[in-house]
Formats: structure tokens, sequence, C-alpha cells
């Protein structure tokens, strides 16, 4: 059992980290940016992933791409409200809780796309292939502390 929980640990951390990916663009001046091909391509090697398993994979991988592009264009299209709210005596506070209550909507319905897509995928992967996955997990873990 104890194992077992190790690797739902795990593989709730490498659901987090794809949903950091998709959050921001720069992590210490390097480019994280999501390329869903490339990740296919290593994953598929690592992993060695069936069709099945990678189709359940590229739809986390696109759920994930699509909402880092829509977050990155809210994030966009809030910057110069709160520029020109800033220069004002007073925030329009109504519209810049408009604009997060919008944005923790979209998290919210990516949350439980993401957290159901990522299900399917860790599903189909054997017990081989989920060891894996935790090692690579570590090995990404060890690097970030760098």
């Amino acid at each position: 059992m104890r194992k077992h929980s190790r690797k739902l640990v795990v593989s709730g951390v490498l659901l987090a980290m794809l949903m950091g990916l998709s959050a921001c663009g720069v992590r210490h001046g390097h480019h994280v940016g999501m390329n869903p091909d490339r990740i296919m391509k290593k994953a598929t090697k690592k992993l060695d992933l069936n069709m099945e398993q990678q189709g359940f994979l590229m739809v986390v991988l696109e759920t994930t791409q699509e909402f880092s592009v829509k977050l990155r264009q809210q994030h966009t299209d809030l910057k110069a409200p709160l520029l020109a709210d800033l220069a004002q005596d007073q925030l329009d506070v109504d519209n810049i809780n408009a604009q997060f209550e919008s944005i923790e909507s979209d998290f919210s319905q990516f949350r439980q796309t993401m957290v159901s897509a990522f299900a399917d995928f860790h599903a189909s992967l054997n017990a081989e292939q989920r060891d894996k996955v935790v090692s690579l997990m570590e090995k990404i873990q060890a690097h970030r502390k760098h």
C-alpha cells in the first residue's frame, strides 16, 4: 500500500508540475514553455508508451497547452485595465474582482478536465511505467533544487 500511495503522490506532483508549466513561461531565466510534440517524443521513448497511452498523454498535453495560451491572454488582458486603474484616484474593485473571478472559473474548469485526463493516462500505465514516471519525477525535482 505504501508503494501505491507514493506513486499516487508522485503522479499528483506530475500533474501539479504540468499545471505549473502552463501557468508560467519563465523560471530562473529559462523558457519552460510547453512543446507537446517534444514532450510526447521523450515520454514515448522513456516510458515505452503504446498508441493508446500516447493518446491519453496527448489529451493531457493539449489541455495544458490550451490553458497556458488562455492564461497568457488573460494576463495580457488584465494588465492594461489594471494600469489604467492605478492612474485613477480609486480602483475599480468590481471590475478587477470580475476579471479574477473569470480567471478562477477558467482554472477550476481546467483543473477538472486535467485531473480527469491525467487519471486516464495514469490508469493506462503498467507498474514498470509508473516506476519510471516516479524516477523521472524525482530527477526533475532534484534538478529544480539547483
